[in-house]
């Protein structure tokens, strides 16, 4: 987000686009702690073969959408010509 920063100060964006932004790393963060949720129940279910299965599916659910979710705020950002860091 340093990047989003410095593209900020330097080229003063529309609010509309800072708020867009701000949702798009919002639901981003929120997948972030869902998939460390779901790291943990998977972690606790190692030891109950039975409810391995949803832990697992959970899991890769999570993993879906914090991958989703960074793509997506990574594309907007490379569409506002944010040079993001490799």
């Amino acid at each position: 987000m340093r990047a989003w920063g410095d593209y900020v100060s330097k080229n003063h964006p529309p609010v509309a686009q800072e708020l867009k932004v701000q949702h798009l790393f919002d639901s981003y963060k929120a997948a972030q702690l869902a998939l460390l949720d779901s790291a943990i129940a998977y972690s606790q279910a190692s030891t109950n073969v039975a409810a391995q299965p949803g832990a697992q599916a959970q899991l890769d659910r999570a993993v879906a959408t914090a991958s989703a979710a960074l793509t997506d705020l990574t594309v907007f950002l490379s569409r506002l010509g944010v040079k993001l860091e490799q």
